[in-house]
């Protein structure tokens, strides 16, 4: 055991440990410590410390170390490991013990070295090509993502040391970084010649960050050659090419075999730590239990590392983890390797492949492996199986991952959601009009602001419209978190109920901004009747209603279609419908006839999202119509009368009302009422400046209400 003395508590855990690790005791029923308290008083016993370090240290701390009364006990998992808990029990168990030697018992760990190991890495690689297969290289989704051949791209040819053309059907891989404060050696027009030639990138070492520079070496160590990398593969002075090269991050992140994560540090000096002698600190708790025999205090988990670094707060990091296949994610002292069936980490010795797939992992390794923990990737993985509402969810999952992160500049909100935008619009078989898919529009138009929203202002000399450059009935206008209300918020990520109960009552045109030119709005054609008109009655041509397959516990019934039976839609989804490439950019208006009414705004005392502003919408007569939510700051502008427009018609089961809905935004709803549905309309609260109106905030009306108020038909032009 380590040097000092242990108590007697702890003395008989070690002797359990080691009989349970051995194989003596087959079900190691629980071993309670003691108190917080208890455990703090015990400064002179080792396992005490170490069991202390190990929760205080997790992240977040699974342990109230600060709750005196807590009491902490050992356990073991349905498949043999060893973990702390926590009584009054908490969220979870977060700190798991892996012994170091072989054991029966339990998933061995592994000490990390202060190198990470290119064996290791290597390893990772080799076992998702053999075992995993397509579920990798070819997942569900890549059939969204343009071909590398249709992208003029250069790369860095680690063995050359210098830039070149990417060859023909090439492996490489990418790099996810951020630049931040650090200067950053660019390719330009009047170096681009000099960085081609052979050892190029030598002659200019000195310049280059130490992410670029580790991420170089890296790609030779685990015998790849090529590596993408935006600063040096774009010509950053050339606006055609740069343009060009953002609208395609599909394809550069989605066609690479693997992403490279720097996650550690704030800007591009803070190099992969791992790969260069002395760059990483390795901090692993270890207990002797036993002489000779050892085990080690998992490490926190990629979520919770990753997910709070500073790299995944930026807005260009978020499509290029989105977009990969595989990535390695290099954070302080840890490397983890994630593809789109299992997540390896440095300190579990887990490489088995009979652990092929998330859902065997969830008892088996230290780790918890629920959808909720995990990235969109794996979310995605499962989801993309039925291609919901056309992929509704995933967009309204996406914008709500997206919106909340960090610009150094404003104009580029949509720029940085290019590679996004492309799989998105394929998704949909339809265009994105400034990030809101055309074939779903009434639907996109109804997001919400989940904190008080900051308009998106850009300098006057790029834009025509008083210098705001991105328009306010898109999320892309505002700064800020924005979410879509969903009928079973629980259950988002699976449910396309708001497509399914959204009519839409506008036809749309779209207009650019000085007006000169106007075309509809797809979502009232074709395309976007096909998607929402009622269809439980009748089916359109060539598609069929299935039921009790694998499925049903997440959207009960699904739709397959004649042309390809294998693939389970939501909604029937029209076939082959193809998209014209075009430069959104122009249309800045949105154009319809709708109805309108002047109502008021009443503060409410509560409300049921945190630092949002909800309202009550009355009649001039003080009668409750509905609600709103207000998108930016409000001036206790509440005497006056605001103008309101219809945007589409809603229902809802009142069941799914009380189940799932705030009691207090629908308590004005009329209890006597026999109807087993509640119907609104959904508005639009808009501020007007001359002919032009801006949305100020979106709410619910109630139908009945709506229909009793002095309302007026005008055109509405939506800048």
């Amino acid at each position: 055991m380590d040097d000092g003395s242990i108590c007697s508590r702890c003395e008989e855990l070690c002797e359990r440990i080691a009989r349970y690790l051995e194989g003596g005791d087959i079900l190691f029923a629980k071993h309670t410590i003691g108190t917080v308290a208890e455990i703090r008083l015990r400064t002179d016993c080792s396992v005490c410390e170490f069991l202390l370090k190990a929760c205080g240290r997790s992240c977040p701390p699974c342990l109230e170390l600060d709750h005196e009364t807590a009491i902490i006990e050992i356990q073991r998992n349905n498949h043999g490991t060893l973990y702390i808990q926590e009584i009054p029990q908490a969220a979870r168990p977060r700190v798991y013990f892996l012994p170091l030697e072989s054991s029966r018992a339990s998933v061995p760990g592994r000490l990390i070295k202060p190198l990470c190991d290119p064996s290791l890495l290597c390893q990772w690689i080799r076992s998702c090509r053999d075992w995993h297969g397509p579920d990798c290289y070819t997942p569900g989704w890549s059939e969204l993502i343009t071909p590398l051949a249709k992208v003029k791209v250069r790369l860095i040819d680690v063995h050359q040391r210098c830039l070149v053309s990417a060859p023909a059907a090439c492996r490489y891989i990418a790099l996810s970084y951020v630049w931040g404060r650090a200067k950053v050696l660019q390719t330009t027009r009047s170096n681009v010649a000099a960085l081609c030639k052979m050892n190029g990138l030598d002659e200019v070492l000195k310049d280059i960050p130490a992410t670029i520079a580790d991420a170089i070496d890296l790609v030779a160590m685990i015998g790849e050659r090529y590596l993408w990398v935006d600063s040096l593969c774009i010509v950053q002075d050339d606006p055609q090419e740069k343009h060009n090269q953002i609208a395609n991050m599909d394809a550069i992140y989605g066609n690479a075999v693997l992403t490279i994560n720097a996650a550690a540090g704030k800007d591009a000096n803070a190099g992969l730590p791992g790969v260069r002698p002395f760059s990483r600190k390795v901090e692993q708790l270890v207990l002797e239990y036993q002489p000779g025999r050892r085990l080690i205090a998992a490490q926190p988990i990629l979520t919770d590392i990753a997910d709070s670094s500073y790299w995944n707060t930026r807005a260009w990091t978020y499509q290029e983890r989105f977009l990969s296949k595989r990535s390695f994610t290099f954070t302080e002292g840890h490397v983890f390797f994630q593809c789109q069936r299992v997540l390896w980490c440095e300190d579990v010795a887990a490489e088995e492949k009979k652990i092929i797939d998330y859902h065997q992992m969830e008892d088996y390794l230290p780790i918890d492996w629920s959808p909720e923990r995990n990235d969109h990737m794996y979310k995605l993985h499962y989801a993309l199986h039925v291609h919901k509402s056309t992929n509704w969810v995933e967009y309204l999952r996406t914008v709500e991952e997206y919106t909340p992160r960090m610009l150094s500049f404003d104009s580029d909100i949509l720029a940085a959601f290019a590679g996004m935008s492309k799989v998105l619009s394929s998704m949909f078989r339809s265009r994105l009009l400034y990030g809101l898919p055309e074939a779903l529009f009434d639907c996109a138009l109804l997001w919400q602001p989940a904190g008080t929203l900051v308009r998106r202002h850009i300098p006057k000399s790029t834009s025509n419209l008083g210098g705001v450059y991105f328009p306010s009935w898109s999320w892309a206008g505002w700064k800020g978190e924005i979410v879509y209300e969903d009928i079973m918020p629980h259950l988002k990520m699976l449910s396309s109920e708001l497509v399914r109960r959204t009519k839409p009552l506008v036809q749309w045109q779209k207009q650019t901004t000085d007006g000169s030119l106007t075309a509809p709005v797809s979502s009232t054609g074709k395309i976007g009747q096909y998607l929402l008109k009622p269809f439980e009655d009748k089916l359109p041509e060539g598609w069929h209603v299935s039921s009790g397959g694998m499925f049903d516990i997440f959207i009960g019934t699904y739709y397959y279609h004649d042309d390809s039976p294998s693939r389970f839609f939501a909604i029937p989804t029209p076939f082959g419908t193809t998209l014209e490439d075009a430069d959104d950019l122009c249309w800045t208006r949105i154009v319809g006839k709708t109805s309108s009414a002047l109502l008021q705004i009443v503060p409410e005392q509560d409300s049921a999202m945190e630092n949002t502003q909800r309202f009550s919408i009355k009649d001039e007569s003080g009668l409750w119509c509905g609600c709103v939510w207000l998108d930016g700051s409000w001036n206790g502008r509440t005497a006056e009368m605001h103008e309101f427009i219809v945007l589409s018609e809603g229902s809802t089961p009142k069941a799914e009302i009380e189940r799932f809905w705030s009691t207090e935004e629908w308590s004005h709803v009329i209890e006597e009422d026999s109807t087993t549905w509640y119907q609104y309309f959904n508005v639009l609260l808009i501020e007007r400046e001359g002919a032009i109106a801006f949305r100020a905030g979106i709410g619910k009306v109630d139908k009945g209400r709506w229909s009793s108020l002095p309302t007026t038909m005008n055109e509405v032009c939506l800048a």
